[in-house]
């Protein structure tokens, strides 16, 4: 496309080469779109799920088998930095099993490993879990 309009441009050189530019940057930008859209489909399918924020202190899961469950928390930064330092909201061990969705009773260590990772601890942050009362 870029040396088909340059070919047509060829008497405008200054035109032929903002053409240049414009093509480059959309080619450029739709490549850095398309990685962003396929490196979250691979990771999905690497971990099996993915949490993400929906509203509020809402979260959701999404298993690679299609189910969604939710699972309400809430996350407070208490420092500057990245990844942000945070205080994450849960229920604590006693008063898990009773204040949980079903599908999350039993998974209390998974799950918090998995919201520990969503905050960044595998690179460094610092997240600790309050029980919220």
């Amino acid at each position: 496309m870029a040396r088909a309009g340059v070919g047509a441009l060829w008497h405008y050189p200054g035109l032929a080469q903002v053409f240049v530019m414009v093509v480059a940057a959309v080619g450029g930008i739709g490549g850095l779109v398309g990685f962003w859209i396929i490196s979250s489909h691979i990771d999905f399918w690497r971990r099996g799920y993915r949490a993400r924020w929906l509203t509020g202190n809402e979260w959701e899961e999404r298993r690679a088998e299609g189910t969604v469950q939710c699972l309400a928390f809430s996350r407070e930064i208490v420092g500057h930095g990245y990844p942000a330092p945070c205080e994450v909201h849960i229920p604590n061990e006693a008063c898990w099993e009773r204040q949980v969705p079903q599908w999350a009773q039993l998974r209390r260590a998974e799950i918090v490993e998995r919201i520990a990772e969503l905050f960044g601890a595998d690179i460094g942050g610092r997240v600790q879990f309050r029980d919220p009362t």
